[in-house]
């Protein structure tokens, strides 16, 4: 009865496994179009910034808000494909969204982007990392802020 039991339970996973596999999103290098934002715009929570198709919003990690003119998103997005992919696309993407002045790291496996609004005074920074399969999916990090300089009260003045 283990035997049956073990064996059956080694099937299931086979299937759910390698029953998916070829449904990712493309992948450069393959017979298929690179990876393309997302053209569900009533989906799309912050327009201007593209999250590529197959990625899906982890709203229990996520949360924006908008207040006096200014926004701040704090975002995760899930997906299975390849953590380079998705580089490529933001490499590709942003600037087409108003976003330039990219400035790229490596740290501990995650690819962290920044980019900075070419029409308003905010900054988007875009954290990738992950395995991009169904144990470790590729993870998007989305942190948007509006940016600027905090400006030192004036110190008391002494008399002396």
């Amino acid at each position: 009865m283990t035997t049956e039991r073990i064996l059956t339970m080694m099937l299931v996973a086979s299937v759910v496994i390698f029953g998916g596999c070829g449904d990712k999103p493309s992948i450069e290098g393959k017979d298929t179009e690179t990876l393309s934002p997302s053209g569900d715009v009533a989906r799309m929570y912050v327009p201007d910034v593209p999250v590529p198709i197959g990625f899906k919003l982890d709203e229990g990690h996520s949360r924006h808000f908008a207040t006096g003119g200014a926004r701040y998103v704090d975002h995760v997005y899930k997906g299975t494909v390849d953590k380079m992919e998705v580089v490529k696309f933001y490499r590709r993407e942003m600037p087409s969204h108003r976003w330039g002045g990219m400035e790229e790291q490596l740290v501990q496996g995650n690819v962290i982007m920044d980019f900075e609004n070419n029409k308003t005074p905010e900054h988007c920074r875009v954290i990738v990392g992950g395995g991009g399969n169904i144990f470790n999916p590729t993870k998007i990090q989305i942190h948007l802020w509006a940016r600027g300089r905090l400006v030192p009260p004036l110190a008391p003045k002494t008399s002396e």
